[in-house]
């Protein structure tokens, strides 16, 4: 089985947080949690940003 992941469906739908980082930390915990990510398999942040609908940029912190 590929270690890397790129195509993942049924993840959860983002809400119930009020920032986006909350609420794809909060979905990919579910994700994890039901079996829709598996523990150990490398996800492309890419891939995962497409999924959720969103950029996949990250902000800098000091």
């Amino acid at each position: 089985m590929d270690p890397v992941a790129d195509a993942m469906v049924g993840l959860p739908d983002l809400g119930g947080q009020s920032s986006l980082r909350g609420q794809v930390a909060d979905a990919l915990r579910k994700a994890l949690a039901t079996g829709t990510l598996r523990s150990g398999v490398v996800y492309s942040a890419p891939t995962l940003a497409d999924e959720f609908g969103i950029s996949p940029l990250r902000s800098a912190r000091p």
